[in-house]
């Protein structure tokens, strides 16, 4: 039996006798990488970089954003990216809180920094027929810490709600 003691705890007991089962944590899997701008409030050229994991409960994807791709990077909030089948079954009230990315496409300069030119095309496609939601938490131009209540952003008015 393994003993959860230290940050060991996962090696040991993978090495030792298989009573541990192996999984991913939640953190695992945010691989796609995508910058875009207009998603900070008040700078249209800002970028904010995107890290999302496909794949979750409901079909829906969940991105972190960042206020850069440094080392100490502030999470300044969180997109939720759903098909276009799932947003049909929101209520109205509701989608008026989502973007479609068919539109937002051409507005926010999108950029794939990990894949190939081929690869990020076929990506920015296959996305084009889903709707985000950015709820913003830190406002890192403003403020030196994460003040405030978070707020659900606009995407076309480039502001918050």
């Amino acid at each position: 039996m393994c003993k959860i003691s230290s940050i060991a705890f996962g090696i040991a007991c993978l090495a030792g006798t298989g009573a541990a089962v192996a999984h991913e944590p939640p953190t695992a899997g945010w691989t796609i990488h995508i910058d875009a701008k207009r998603h900070i409030a008040g700078d249209l050229e800002a970028v904010a970089h995107h890290y999302c994991k496909g794949g979750l409960p409901g079909g829906v994807t969940a991105c972190q954003l960042y206020d850069s791709d440094e080392e100490n990077a502030r999470l300044i909030g969180v997109e939720f990216i759903i098909s276009a089948d799932a947003y049909a079954t929101l209520p109205e009230a509701e989608q008026a809180l989502w973007h479609y990315h068919k539109e937002e496409i051409g507005q926010v300069d999108p950029s794939l920094p990990d894949m190939t030119e081929e690869e990020a095309a076929e990506f920015v496609k296959s996305i084009e027929e889903t709707y985000g939601k950015i709820f913003l938490i830190w406002d890192s131009p403003k403020d030196e810490l994460p003040v405030g209540q978070p707020q659900a952003y606009d995407i076309a008015d480039n502001a918050k709600r």
